[in-house]
């Protein structure tokens, strides 16, 4: 009996197992060939997929499995928070800007009332099109593949704004956000600070 998985709109497919290998192939790219097995990847998650899961909780299964195995190599880690970022690119904005003004036009769904997550002077930026065309394309979403599973746990939990179980930014957008924040319209400086915290240089923490 074939197993399905639910994709992001709702439509079923048979679940296939060189599909999975080939996602965890391409997220490895870089790592080591010799001690990364995307297929001994796969055989671990084919005995944890149930009928009817779906793509996001296939994702979440791959970076478990993975992250499990950073006691075969340390890469294990970085190939399970890459998983977990590439699901994040999934289903947030490629905008930097766009997201700052959805955030700030966050309604909470319970009250029915505005409830900003960022401040006004942010959406002024990100809703000014020359300025945020600047922001957007200073940012590198590269930089989110640099994790490793710890880091990414510790950050998508404690860090990126969120509402209940949706995650809205992403790791390179809260820089930005805090760097803005730093030096608001002096986007140079703005993008200095950014890239040296993008990069690991230091954190705002």
């Amino acid at each position: 009996m074939h197993q399905h998985v639910v994709k992001s709109d709702g439509s079923k497919e048979t679940i296939k197992l060189d599909k999975i290998t080939r996602r965890v192939r391409r997220m490895a790219k870089g790592l080591s060939h010799k001690h990364i097995v995307p297929v001994e990847v796969t055989r671990r998650v084919a005995d944890s997929v149930v009928d009817g899961i779906s793509t996001s909780e296939i994702d979440q299964v791959i970076a478990s499995e993975a992250a499990r195995m950073v006691t075969v190599h340390p890469d294990y880690s970085i190939l399970a928070a890459r998983i977990l970022a590439s699901r994040l690119h999934k289903t947030t904005s490629d905008s930097f800007s766009e997201t700052i003004k959805e955030m700030y036009q966050f309604v909470n769904p319970e009250t029915g009332r505005p409830a900003p997550m960022v401040n006004k002077e942010l959406f002024d930026l990100a809703n000014d099109p020359a300025t945020a065309s600047r922001i957007d394309a200073e940012i590198d979403h590269e930089r989110d593949f640099n994790f490793d599973y710890f880091g990414w746990a510790t950050f998508q939990k404690g860090y990126l704004k969120r509402f209940r179980d949706r995650v809205y930014e992403r790791p390179q957008y809260l820089w930005m956000r805090v760097a803005l924040g730093i030096h608001g319209s002096d986007l140079e400086s703005a993008f200095r600070v950014y890239h040296n915290m993008s990069q690991g240089n230091y954190t705002h923490a």
